[in-house]
């Protein structure tokens, strides 16, 4: 079994990475729709790693989340050769907290 860290940023945005990756940028980003005037998923797009959204690459949808890291998994080797080199930006306004501290653990098989 496998497991990834995830990580939401925001209700709509969250990152993956394997749980125990010395390498602190993320493998991919999702980004969540929900279905209309609820918190149902509707779908959950994935993207390459880049530290500017602008620079990240659509590479598939999943629903729920947890098959959308599950994509993620089997697109491990492609997704990592896509992965930028900028680290996750610093937020001068916040304390500093690990990057993926809070992050729940999903369980791929």
């Amino acid at each position: 079994m496998t497991q990834y860290q995830l990580r939401r940023d925001h209700p709509r945005t969250a990152r993956v990475r394997p749980v125990g990756a010395e390498d602190l940028r993320p493998l991919a980003w999702l980004r969540i729709t929900y279905v209309k005037n609820g918190y149902e998923v509707a779908r959950v797009d994935i993207y390459s790693h880049a530290a500017e959204v602008s620079g990240r690459l659509w590479r598939g949808s999943a629903s729920p989340v947890v098959e959308a890291v599950a994509f993620c998994h089997e697109h491990a080797d492609e997704l990592s050769e896509l992965g930028g080199t900028d680290l996750l930006p610093v937020d001068l306004h916040r304390a500093l907290l690990h990057p993926w501290g809070f992050a729940s653990v999903v369980d791929i098989d």
